[in-house]
């Protein structure tokens, strides 16, 4: 059941800029009639202003249950309990109730929704073309009659907004929640079709292992739990005689070989009785790899071909806009940028829309930052004080204050706060009162001498007033990297060069995925800061490995498998923090290098580490702690725990349920209902992994690939709820990350794969017990010592020796650089130890070669083409269309987010923080508001650092006359002459 209900909207953070082309315009035609037209079709942006928070809670109090979250609804059976709401008074809507206006905080502006089905149009059923509502003009709410639009009963609350349908939601509405999201969801299905049909194709292979032809009578998988049923484990094993000169006991030791010693020291080893791998067993098995390339070959096709369409289907920001990275560094009016660009318009009314000037000013807007955080650190210890730019004034309080700190008795909080400052401090957090009066002086004096300061031009951002203009200039202004790079001006025609310059110009990313402090960067400097990162993540690769075999081989495999989950959520973490070292220019840029990083650590702690740290005669062991039994708790994990905990959004409840009802404050009731934080690239890592490790350990049990497939699947519906009920919005990314995934990491799964079941079929089976090649031995019952001096009797009825170890090698030993792993690679006739059949060296000729051919294959279609790309973009412009013109003008084109400076805020604040001036722009394209105030350029002045005056310094107005600055980013918009202001209002959205 959806549990929906709307009566505001907004968005805190990196809402989606993106409208729907006339693909959907026809279905929608009435639907539009009835809500109006829809500035943001995310439901994050603002068309109203709630300053009067009687609507917040009105919508609390009196909406239907069914149009509330579930912890919505639990709040209000909680809130009866006493205790569970300290601050509650009795309320009057002068003295609005906090906890219900957050809990409509978050159900209207946090969570996502989209528009009701209109009664009055029988064709409207809500569920196709579902958007994302933005929080609408005051006739979207009526308190009223529940079934009746135009009712006016002042007794009933009515919302024309609702929130998504976890359940009922189809896949291709998730596009509405970004490009890369609906993408993502996507990608999801289809690995797991993948998974499923490489399952059915293994299902020989299932059979064979339960069966008595793999294992004999003695091998009993009936014991064994479910998914490790039909998998290669041998519980079947036999004692053999060693022969002499090849038992040595260190090396067996070390080997960790199951070996026994008779009273006249003949030494007897286990030895795995269960049948040898025959040349059917692995091709079935590479059969099933052959069906999952096969797969994402169709995927690939089809995704990419999905990608195209929907970015046709929602029209953005950037199909308008191109961005140019070189701007001469003194090029700050947008006047100049507009006429030049006018050239490839299609005219002068349709010319340019919007001009945004990017500066260099990342430290001035840091300091900028960092004093208003410590405004709020220095409020939360003078709650009372108002008086903040009287210097001596607040100079005196904090003495004041910090005498009562200095004061206070010890206690348990007070002990908790000072365990707590050092690693508070460098965050601005848990500071003294006069330590946050020291700081913000010392801020304050920075941000007077910044200011004064020109910075140069970093980037532009020039919008079109339709696609087709934005396509002439990328077509005509497109050149090779050299001419751009020597600014060679011979090779170019004068009519695109600007200012002397050739231009370096592309599509750009979103607005939300700009990332405004990072511009002062270059490709050198990232690629510089990404190697560095990356040689700290290898480090961590390393440190975890070893980390993971020494507590295997000090404590247990089991021990060893928590430590493995522990870092997989633990080391994720670090990179996100590592990445701050990272400056990239476009979060699409960010999520990969990030993706990369998390990807590579996880695959090789949960895959391979654990295959290298568990010995050769424990990977088809029957306990447990042997490696099928430890993968299968990996996958049980993934299926069922990890999915739970992130439903069960544990912080992001106690935040809600705990601290909310604890609030002071409406600041601090809103950042408890921010929602929880997700990181696109993050979630396919979790992917990736689950495929990586299905693919790489199928050989050894294919029902790896059906429990890959389950995860997957409970994954989707799982993400599908929190995307819908508990995560906040991320930016907005658009298809690379997806692309990115489907080039590289899903095709290199099934490459890993087949080359990790090569070396399985070689190895097989995994005891290191090579048949002697001459010699008998007399069968019979023997007296063997066990380690604690006791002794037990054995039978060995096999009249062959064996071979183990001898004072340099073992059998069965071929390290992972033995490539390829075919028979004369691994086994060479000169080895002392032979253990291949005739049909097992004929199975692993074959992997061998072919995860060599596999390699190549991945390494040439996956390379090779950006490789001739890059190649090509050094000598001439390599700029294509993507997708058709949709022939939309931006001023029809609704709901989109213009090209305007915003920094998004990690922590203590609910908004982001904008940073350029408004005057003069539709704050329409601003893409969020806040309730609390005014819906005009002047309301967001309280989130505007261009307003943020420095603290006990007198404010100097440098500002220019014609609105052009040389120390804050310029933003600058031309209304169409031939449309009313009016229907302006309505339809504009962009720069």
């Amino acid at each position: 059941m959806a549990d929906g209900g709307d009566g505001f909207e907004a968005v805190p953070t990196g809402t989606s800029s993106q409208a729907s082309s006339p693909r959907r315009a026809r279905d929608r035609s009435n639907r539009l009639k009835f809500k109006g037209v829809s500035r943001s079709p995310m439901a994050r942006s603002a068309a109203q202003s709630f300053q009067d928070l009687e609507l917040y809670q009105k919508a609390a109090t009196q909406e239907n249950s069914s149009d509330r979250s579930y912890g919505h609804r639990v709040a209000g059976f909680l809130e009866k309990i006493p205790g569970y709401y300290p601050n509650n008074t009795k309320h009057k809507y002068d003295d609005p109730n906090l906890l219900q206006i957050g809990w409509s905080f978050y159900d209207h502006i946090t969570l996502a929704r989209h528009f009701k089905p209109d009664p009055n149009n029988e064709s409207d059923d809500g569920k196709n073309q579902l958007v994302r509502s933005e929080p609408g003009n005051p006739e979207d709410y009526h308190f009223g009659d529940s079934e009746d639009y135009n009712s006016s009963n002042p007794e009933g609350f009515y919302c024309k907004t609702q929130l998504y349908s976890w359940w009922k939601t189809r896949g291709s509405s998730l596009d509405d929640f970004g490009i890369g999201v609906g993408l993502y969801f996507n990608s999801m299905k289809f690995m797991a079709m993948a998974l499923l049909l490489s399952y059915l194709a293994s299902l020989p292979n299932v059979f064979y292992y339960y069966s008595e032809e793999y294992g004999g009578t003695e091998n009993h998988q009936e014991d064994l739990v479910f998914f490790l049923k039909g998998s290669a484990i041998c519980n079947n094993t036999i004692w053999v005689a060693c022969e002499e000169g090849f038992c040595d006991v260190a090396n067996m030791q070390k080997k960790n070989v199951n070996f026994r010693t008779s009273e006249n020291g003949q030494i007897f080893v286990e030895k795995n009785n269960c049948n040898d791998v025959t040349l059917q067993t692995g091709l079935v098995n590479l059969g099933a790899f052959l069906v999952g390339a096969l797969v994402i070959i169709i995927f690939t096709w089809y995704q990419s071909k999905r990608q195209t369409v929907a970015d046709e289907d929602k029209i953005t920001a950037s199909d308008y806009s191109i961005w140019v990275s070189n701007p001469p560094p003194d090029a700050y009016d947008p006047a100049e940028w507009r006429e030049f660009f006018e050239q490839y318009a299609e005219s002068r009314e349709r010319g340019i829309a919007g001009v945004t000037v990017l500066v260099s000013n990342e430290l001035f807007l840091k300091q900028l930052l960092i004093q208003r955080l410590l405004r709020k650190e220095l409020g939360k210890w003078l709650p009372d004080f108002e008086n903040f730019h009287d210097e001596k004034a607040v100079l005196a309080a904090c003495k004041e204050r910090q005498i009562e700190v200095d004061s206070e008795s010890i206690s348990l909080r007070r002990l908790i706060w000072l365990a707590a400052r050092p690693f508070a401090k460098p965050f601005k957090r848990l500071c003294s009162p006069m330590e946050v009066y020291e700081k913000i002086l010392e801020t304050s004096k920075m941000i007077v001498d910044l200011k004064a300061k020109n910075y140069p031009v970093a980037n532009v951002i020039v919008t079109f007033e339709t696609e087709k203009g934005q396509r002439n200039a990328l077509s005509s202004l497109s050149t090779g990297k050299l001419n751009v790079r020597s600014n060679n001006l011979d090779n170019t025609d004068p009519s695109v060069q600007f200012k002397g310059s050739v231009l370096d110009i592309m599509e750009p990313s979103e607005p939300s995925a700009i990332r405004y402090l990072d511009l002062n960067t270059n490709a050198l400097k990232t690629f510089i800061q990404s190697m560095i990162t990356f040689a700290i993540t290898i480090g961590l690769v390393i440190g975890g490995g070893f980390l993971v075999d020494w507590t295997r081989n000090g404590t247990s495999a089991f021990i060893a498998g928590l430590l493995t989950s522990a870092l997989n959520m633990l080391v994720p973490v670090i990179i996100k923090l590592l990445m701050f070292i990272e400056k990239h220019q476009h979060e699409d840029d960010r999520q990969k290098s990030l993706y990369l990083k998390v990807t590579l650590f996880r695959w090789v702690n949960t895959a391979i580490t654990v295959k290298f740290a568990t010995p050769l005669t424990h990977l088809i062991g029957v306990d447990k702690t042997d490696l099928i039994g430890a993968i299968n708790g990996i996958l049980i994990s993934e299926i069922f725990f990890v999915p739970l905990l992130g439903m069960l959004d544990i912080m992001g409840n106690i935040s809600k349920h705990y601290f909310a009802p604890r609030a002071k404050t409406l600041q601090q009731m809103l950042l408890c209902f921010k929602g929880t934080a997700y990181n696109i690239a993050e979630k396919y890592t979790d992917v990736t992994k689950i495929v990586f490790l299905s693919y790489y350990y199928c050989a050894l049990n294919p029902n790896f690939l059906v429990m890959g497939c389950a995860a997957l699947l409970l994954r989707y519906c799982t993400d599908k709820f929190c995307l819908m009920r508990t995560w906040y919005s991320a930016p907005y990314i658009g298809g690379s990350v997806a692309q990115f995934s489907r080039t590289y990491f899903f095709p290199f799964a099934i490459v890993a794969g087949i080359a990790s079941s090569a070396f399985d079929w070689a190895l097989f089976n995994f005891d290191r017990v090579c048949k002697s090649l001459d010699g008998t031995f007399t069968p019979g019952s023997f007296l063997v010592m066990l380690g604690d001096d006791t002794d037990m009797n054995i039978t060995v009825n096999d009249n062959n020796l064996y071979r183990v170890c001898d004072a340099e090698n073992c059998c069965q030993e071929a390290p992972w650089w033995s490539w390829p792993p075919v028979p004369d690679r691994l086994q060479p006739k000169s080895t002392n130890f032979e253990w291949m059949s005739t049909e097992q060296e004929d199975l692993t000729r074959i992997f061998g070669w072919t995860s060599c051919a596999a390699i190549v294959i991945f390494i040439l279609l996956a390379f090779s083409r950006n490789l001739v790309r890059l190649t090509c973009s050094l000598f001439k412009g390599t700029y294509k269309p993507d997708g058709a013109d949709q022939k939309i003008d931006l001023c029809n084109a609704p709901g989109m987010e213009g090209y305007i400076p915003q920094i998004r805020i990690g922590f203590g604040a609910v908004f982001p923080a904008i940073a350029c001036d408004l005057t003069g722009v539709d704050v329409n394209l601003i893409g969020w508001n806040d309730p609390q105030t005014e819906f005009s350029s002047t309301g967001y002045n309280i989130h505007n650092l261009f307003h943020e005056m420095p603290m006990f310094h007198e404010d100097e107005d440098d500002n220019d006359d014609d609105g052009v600055y040389k120390n804050f980013s310029t933003v600058k918009f031309w209304m169409k002459d031939d449309i009313s202001n009016d229907t302006l209002d309505e339809n504009r959205g962009l720069a």
